[in-house]
């Protein structure tokens, strides 16, 4: 029982997840969100990522990367399919030496599946207690940036970068 009232009636707040109608939305948003997360991880999984460690999108009719073309050094993007697609194979590893940013995205990607099929199942609202938070984006854009800044610098170490001498 909520709280009442001095006229005596419940002045409860009726949550979402209460109601029939909110629980099918939860219910409906958690199943898109895990076949959506889901579907991309399988996606990535029938990519085969190439040994260089970058490259692996212009499997999908993408075109090879302007920056290393001119630069002979990788941008920060350089990497992150071919990791993913590493990734989604369970090939960790060659993952990580392709960029450490693909690897967080799909343990992500990983993750709301799990939240999104949790929501389909139970109707908890738990994708909904997981907002976005401000700190989300600095850790993405500090994982893009280490990542980046590793595989330059093992690169660098082993002679692949730059790409001509």
């Amino acid at each position: 029982m909520g709280r009442m009232n001095p006229f005596g009636k419940d002045n409860s707040p009726v949550s979402p997840e209460t109601t029939p109608k909110g629980r099918i939305k939860i219910r409906l948003c958690g199943l898109v969100v895990g076949l959506v997360c889901l579907g991309a991880i399988v996606v990535a999984a029938t990519l085969s990522p190439r040994g260089d460690g970058y490259g692996t999108h212009t499997r999908l009719g993408l075109s090879g990367c302007g920056f290393l073309a001119r630069t002979g050094y990788p941008c920060p993007g350089c990497g992150v399919t071919t990791a993913v697609a590493a990734m989604s194979r369970g090939q960790v590893v060659q993952a990580l030496r392709a960029h450490l940013f693909g690897v967080l995205l799909v343990l992500a990607a990983a993750g709301f599946a799990l939240l999104g099929f949790v929501d389909a199942i139970t109707a908890r609202g738990v994708l909904r207690k997981c907002r976005p938070r401000l700190w989300w984006t600095w850790v993405a854009l500090l994982s893009l940036l280490l990542g980046w800044g590793l595989k330059v610098g093992v690169g660098l170490l082993t002679g692949q970068y730059p790409l001509w001498k």
